[in-house]
């Protein structure tokens, strides 16, 4: 699925054309070791843009929620 897009326009089946609902979009990061290895370094993760209502977890913890427009989190 290309990013950011709608998956409603790009899927072929009619009923995901007029699916109305909540939806999930995994992606799995993996950070440069030296990241890792100093408790000090910062990681920011920048989403472009999430629509509507957004929940956001990291390591299986919700990390924020978002409610409004598309703005990036």
């Amino acid at each position: 699925m290309l990013v950011p897009s709608s998956f409603n326009d790009i899927c072929q089946d009619w009923w995901l054309r007029q699916f109305v609902g909540w939806v999930l979009y995994e992606q799995e990061v993996t950070l440069p070791e030296q990241w890792t290895q100093h408790l000090r370094t910062r990681v920011v993760l920048r989403i472009g843009s999430a629509h509507s209502y957004a929940i956001v977890w990291v390591n299986g913890v919700d990390a924020l929620e978002h409610e409004g427009s598309t703005s990036p989190l």
